[in-house]
């Protein structure tokens, strides 16, 4: 499809932007990492933004219990990722992670079933700063954190099987609360999604949507989000696909997007990667990808694009650049594997991880720079990565704790 026909079509908040809707080979989603709701007019359903809710209201306790998760096999607490040290901050099942200066931020999963979410704000010395209260039946893979405009935001995904036949299977929240007492300062309902996926930066408070400091994506759709209103603003729809992988650029102007249909049947199907530019809200490249190739992962930096992509037999690291991604791209210098990778890019570094690897590589040459093999039974994998000033935080089956990684990995941050 021509980029230029899924041009926005006017100044009204609601006109959207249409992303491709290649076909593609039906997979199982372990992870939906774009979330939204389904809004007509930018407001559509959205509750008005309270002072406190009722649901909400009280911050636990630090000393406050949380039951661990049935999850089987237990996570096993260890010294060492591999060859590297690994020194464990709070154990617990965690999910998505963000930093700041005033700590680290994480979703854990509480109840024997894994019925309720927290955020956790401790620091790398291990010490618990804040517990916010719980948040009920929100799933912990399809939920996630940003941070904007000093404000901690959560988005949260409630399974619902009894909405409308053929809707997206989860009901949306997304809450704003205060960083230092993780107190809520208001919420919205952002309907039905696949899962809600947030991505905060240090863009306008004014202006054009691109500028927003916070934006959000549902497997339906991509949004522009006011940090204060919490009010959302669609940027594109992903049409007939689900959009199932999304990485934005550190500067908020670019945002890739891996899109899939699940009803598609090979070979007719084929996955691919469109890169879309808020500032126009036009999609400016895409890259057809193999029939039945899975998009693992995406990384997207000052520096290009990096996805991990699987066949069924391996997979393998690309390269493409920005924002010409069709004509660029190349496989990296990091050797194919048998496993899963999920990638994040801090600077000039990308980290890689899977089952039983944890490492770095050169962003800009593809180098892998070092790297390491977690074992033990079950693994001590690595499943969320990110900077905390001079450490890298790593969530594994036991917990979240820091990383003693080589100063190869460190690179230049930004």
């Amino acid at each position: 499809m021509n980029p230029k026909d899924r041009a926005s079509r006017g100044a009204r908040p609601s006109t959207v932007s249409k992303l491709s809707t290649h076909r593609r080979p039906s997979m199982t989603v372990l992870t939906v990492v774009v979330a939204c709701a389904v809004i007509a007019g930018g407001a559509t359903g959205l509750t008005a933004i309270v002072a406190r809710t009722s649901g909400h209201a009280t911050v636990h306790s630090l000393a406050a219990s949380c039951v661990a998760p049935q999850a089987s096999p237990a996570g096993v607490a260890s010294d060492h990722l591999g060859a590297w040290t690994f020194n464990l901050l709070e154990a617990g099942t965690f999910g998505s992670v963000v930093s700041a200066t005033s700590g680290l931020y994480a979703l854990q999963a509480c109840g024997t079933e894994e019925t309720e979410l927290r955020v956790l704000r401790i620091d790398t010395s291990g010490k618990v700063l804040g517990v916010s209260a719980d948040f009920k039946r929100a799933a912990l893979l399809t939920s996630s954190l940003a941070i904007a405009d000093g404000s901690l935001y959560v988005g949260t995904a409630q399974l619902d099987i009894s909405g409308p036949g053929g809707s997206a299977p989860y009901d949306l929240t997304l809450y704003r609360l205060d960083l230092q007492t993780l107190r809520v300062l208001g919420s919205r309902s952002m309907g039905r999604g696949y899962g809600l996926s947030l991505f905060g930066g240090a863009g306008a408070r004014s202006g054009p949507a691109y500028a927003q400091s916070l934006l959000a994506s549902t497997g339906e759709a991509l949004l522009a989000v006011s940090p204060d209103s919490l009010q959302a603003t669609i940027l594109a729809s992903f049409g007939g696909s689900i959009g199932q992988r999304v990485s934005v650029e550190p500067g908020l102007r670019y945002v890739a997007v891996s899109l899939f249909s699940p009803g598609a049947v090979p070979p007719a199907a084929t996955a691919s990667i469109e890169l879309f530019d808020l500032a126009s809200r036009r999609v400016v490249s895409s890259v057809q990808l193999k029939s039945g190739s899975d998009v693992e992962s995406l990384a997207l930096g000052r520096t290009g694009l990096w996805a991990s992509i699987g066949d069924g037999m391996s997979t393998q690291l690309w390269r493409y650049t920005v924002p010409a991604l069709g004509a660029s791209g190349a496989p990296t210098g990091v050797p194919a594997t048998l496993q899963t990778i999920d990638l994040s890019q801090t600077g000039d570094v990308v980290w890689l991880w899977g089952s039983t690897l944890l490492g770095c590589a050169d962003a800009s040459t593809g180098r892998l720079l070092a790297s390491t093999a977690p074992a033990g039974s079950p693994s001590a994998s690595v499943s969320a990565t990110v900077e905390a000033g001079s450490d890298t935080v790593a969530v594994t089956p036991a917990g979240i704790g820091t990383v003693g990684a080589p100063t190869a990995c460190r690179g230049a941050r930004s």
